[in-house]
C-alpha cells in the first residue's frame, strides 16, 4: 500500500504558520497512529522567504520520524507576480491573465510536479 503522502509548499516541526502546524500535527498523529506517512514540500524554508529560491536540501530527509522529499522551486518573475498579487491580496478584480500569473509565479516546483504525475499520489482535500 501507498503511504499517505501530505503535500505543503513548506514543512518542519518549527513553521509558525496554521496550515504548516496543522500538517505538522496530522503527520505525527497519522505516524503514531501507524499510518505510512510522507510530506512532500519544496526547498522553500517558509512563507516569509523568497518563494523562488531554494534554501533547504534537496531530497528525501526523516525529520522527526517523518519522510520528508523536498523538490526545488524554480526561480520566479516578480515583475509579473507583485502586482497581480496585491490585487488579490487588496480583493480588487483580477483578470483571467493576472489569476494565471500569479499561480504561474507564486511557489512552483516543477520536480514536485512531476513526483506527483508519475507516482499517481492522490490529492485529497476537505
Amino acid at each position: 500500500m501507498k503511504p499517505i503522502a501530505l503535500v505543503i509548499p513548506w514543512y518542519g516541526d518549527d513553521i509558525k504558520g496554521g496550515a504548516e502546524q496543522e500538517c505538522n500535527y496530522l503527520a505525527h498523529s497519522l505516524k503514531n497512529a501507524g499510518a505510512d506517512i510522507e510530506v512532500l514540500t519544496t526547498c522553500v524554508r517558509e512563507a516569509s522567504a523568497d518563494r523562488g529560491i531554494n534554501t533547504l536540501e534537496e531530497g528525501e530527509h526523516i525529520e522527526s520520524g517523518i519522510l520528508v522529499r523536498r523538490f526545488k522551486v524554480r526561480s520566479r518573475d516578480l515583475d509579473r507576480f507583485i502586482p497581480a498579487n496585491l490585487k488579490i491580496y487588496h480583493g480588487q478584480p483580477v483578470t483571467l491573465e493576472e489569476e494565471k500569473t500569479y499561480f504561474e509565479e507564486d511557489i512552483n516546483s516543477l520536480d514536485l510536479n512531476e513526483f506527483i504525475r508519475t507516482n499517481n499520489v492522490v490529492i485529497g482535500m476537505h
